[in-house]
């Protein structure tokens, strides 16, 4: 593979444009601006140049070399030190570059003369590049604490020093959350409201772990930030014991035999320690057993999605003799969750809660197949999560466009979308991710057709208005289908995948490319009703099982299961 490496969005445009039919790859998709993302694809068709993303022949490979990485890189850290290895690429800010690095891997196997620009304006990302595909030398993984680590733990000395004392009344069940909404009193982001029935059967009080900056909130007493059972002696602890570790020779990295491996743990590694991932991860272990100690519940529950932090809290119920650990998986499951692979885990399931509960049937069937052993563990709940009511049913065919998880994902619907629109005389509404700025993407592209980004509506809606649902990772696709709308997933080239519907779904369509997508939606079109109406049943009971309805009486059972714990 003839590899060359631009670090400057000029350089790389330049050689995108002197040269014909060779492959590009752009670090940091998801920061680059959208005129420079609009010229590349501009550039790249009028030059016959390939999308590294759009190859799909390398997808395969590249999967297994993702999951063989994680694998080796949970072996070399079964203290969860770091975040990366618990398996969980969506809680890995890094990840979008490092499918890049396995994809050219794969490239290079399968077409090792190909020539290959790389875009890597980061320093950090341009140097792990070089010494994986150009011989340069292995960059030195960092070691100390930056300063934004620092502020993170002054932050929660803060929040420590303001926290509200904590109530003696005898607490028989503890949820765990990310977030502060329950304090607020509004809807927790995985719960819901859950607590409310939860505590009309046993006392509950939720803690939660709060980003941001924010050091002081409302005083509930049923809602304590985690700081709450932070000592002055587990951050000087903390603190000490990171200037302990930058100051030795070995990382986390150098327990990787794979070179290639040991090159991206110790990139990882040093992101990590920069931005306090390590620290804030031993403070949370303290913090929790802490909070076992103090309020000495039944049982507690939290958020099922396998991270770092989870094992902490595991382990701290079990050091701790609390009578049941609970895990809810909260939403879709997808071949990006590693973690729920046990056949891939080198703990062979030892961090998993003593049971898990999950949003409906298909997740509940998936994780019974997929951990042998474990499965009298797993119970089925309602979507705690799921939408409150049902839309109405649109006046005519229109597409919805989910946007979910990076800018990346948003800028390739939105081509297709654009696509689609110039060739289709249907309506397209897209809907943004609160979470992600993308008004300069739609600005940019030229549209024509009936294409709305979508502003002020609910999800309830905009799923109303539309038949069809367009969607890369959202499980707003899953929302849709108890509502009878089809979906179509759109593959970006994400590996893995983050489909939560799946190929196995008969009432799902999948398009490989923007062609494609424009053929499935004719068809949709002109589908006799008849056929449709079986589509959209088909739709319906597939997302009802997915995502069980939180109605009253399930939400009555579920509570009553967790209390009974």
């Amino acid at each position: 593979m003839q590899a060359r490496l631009l670090t400057t969005e000029g350089a790389f445009l330049e050689s995108l444009s002197q040269t014909a039919d060779a492959v590009y790859a752009v670090c940091g998709r998801s920061c680059a601006p959208a005129s420079l993302l609009a010229r590349i694809e501009s550039v790249g068709e009028t030059r016959r140049h390939r999308d590294l993303l759009g190859i799909s022949g390398l997808r395969a490979e590249a999967e297994r070399e993702s999951a063989r990485f994680f694998r080796a890189a949970a072996e070399s850290d079964p203290a969860g030190d770091f975040a990366y290895t618990a398996r969980v690429p969506l809680s890995v800010p890094e990840y979008e570059d490092l499918q890049l690095a396995f994809l050219l891997q794969a490239l290079a196997r399968s077409e090792p003369g190909t020539r290959v620009f790389v875009l890597a304006t980061d320093g950090g990302v341009s140097r792990l590049f070089a010494a994986l595909f150009l011989q340069g030398g292995a960059p030195r993984p960092k070691r100390w604490p930056g300063i934004g680590a620092w502020l993170r733990l002054a932050r929660s000395a803060l929040r420590a020093a303001m926290a509200p004392g904590i109530a003696t009344d005898p607490i028989r069940i503890v949820i765990v959350t990310l977030g502060a909404a329950a304090a607020e009193g509004r809807p927790d982001v995985y719960f819901g409201r859950f607590a409310e029935p939860l505590n009309a059967l046993a006392p509950v009080i939720t803690v939660f772990l709060a980003e941001g900056g924010r050091v002081r909130f409302p005083r509930t007493g049923r809602a304590l930030p985690m700081e709450s059972f932070v000592s002055w002696r587990d951050l000087l602890q903390v603190a000490v014991n990171a200037v302990a570790r930058a100051t030795t020779r070995r990382h986390a990295a150098e327990g990787l035999s794979d070179p290639a491996h040991a090159l991206l743990a110790g990139y990882l590694c040093g992101r990590e320690v920069a931005r306090g991932e390590p620290m804030m991860l031993a403070l949370y272990q303290r913090a929790f057993s802490a909070m076992i100690r103090k309020l000495r519940p039944q049982t507690v529950m939290f958020p099922l999605e396998c991270r770092t932090w989870e094992k902490h809290l595991v382990g701290a119920c079990r050091d701790g003799h609390v009578r049941c650990s609970i895990g809810y998986q909260h939403s879709s499951i997808t071949p990006r969750h590693l973690a729920f692979r046990l056949d891939q885990d080198p703990a062979g399931g030892r961090d998993l809660p003593d049971r898990i509960i999950t949003c409906g049937e298909v997740t509940a069937g998936w994780l019974a197949g997929r951990l042998p052993g474990l499965a009298g563990r797993v119970t089925t709940g309602v979507a705690l999560r799921s939408l409150d009511g049902r839309p109405g049913e649109a006046a005519r065919p229109a597409v919805l466009v989910s946007l979910s998880s990076t800018r990346a994902e948003a800028w390739a619907l939105m081509q297709a979308t654009a696509f689609a629109a110039r060739r289709i005389p249907l309506p397209f509404f897209i809907r943004r991710h609160p979470a992600i700025a993308v008004d300069d993407l739609f600005d940019q592209i030229r549209w024509e057709g009936a294409v709305e980004l979508s502003s002020g509506r609910s999800l309830l809606e905009d799923i109303g208005r539309s038949a069809f649902i367009v969607y890369s990772s959202s499980t707003v696709a899953l929302e849709g289908m108890r509502s009878g709308r089809i979906p179509v997933f759109l593959d970006i080239g994400d590996v893995p995948s983050g489909d939560p519907v799946g190929p196995g779904v008969a009432c799902r369509f999948g398009a490989a490319n923007p062609q494609e997508l424009v053929m499935i939606l004719e068809r949709l079109v002109a589908m006799p009703l008849e056929e449709m109406e079986q589509l959209r049943a088909a739709a319906r009971d597939f997302g009802s099982r997915y995502l069980r309805a939180p109605d009253e009486a399930g939400v009555s059972v579920m509570a009553a299961l967790v209390a009974s714990c």
